[in-house]
């Protein structure tokens, strides 16, 4: 093994630069599957911002004795819209979540540097790493979108039921 001279005067062989390397690979591909999770479930929450507030603007009505559900189907369909999106977006968090620890797993595994290939690379924990907290923030917040979808629904079949 060659080795070459770093900014501070030490000897790096060439099998732990291939490893350096590969770590940045993991660690620039764990950043990457982040920001796409964060992307899509931006683009997830901002439109299940919107159907809720599409509901409550054409399915409600604020009058003096409190608000009263004008539109109770439509309120109901918009419901079931948002809970289907709430239950797409879990999905997302959780495939997502789970691809990133697995990369950050690897990248752990390589700079260990006295890992071979086939452990970096091979199958994965039986006790995966809790959730990243990026994940377990959009978890929350889609969580909170779908206990409000949950009460509009509730709230169109009560009033459908009551008629």
């Amino acid at each position: 093994m060659t080795g070459t001279i770093t900014p501070q005067g030490s000897s790096v062989s060439d099998d732990q630069l291939d490893h350096i390397d590969l770590w940045k690979y993991f660690e620039s591909r764990g950043q990457d599957l982040k920001t796409a999770m964060l992307s899509l479930i931006t683009w997830l929450t901002g439109f299940a911002g919107a159907v809720l507030a599409y509901a409550l603007k054409e399915g409600m009505t604020f009058k003096a004795p409190g608000p009263v559900l004008s539109n109770a189907p439509l309120a109901g369909l918009l419901g079931l819209l948002g809970m289907g999106i709430v239950v797409y977006s879990h999905v997302i968090i959780y495939e997502y979540a789970d691809h990133i620890n697995r990369t950050f797993d690897r990248s752990d595994k390589v700079r260990a540097l006295d890992t071979s290939l086939d452990a970096i690379l091979g199958p994965w924990k039986a006790n995966p790493p809790k959730m990243p907290t990026i994940c377990r923030h959009a978890r929350n917040v889609m969580r909170a979108f779908g206990t409000a979808f949950l009460l509009l629904l509730v709230t169109a079949i009560a009033s459908l039921v009551t008629r």
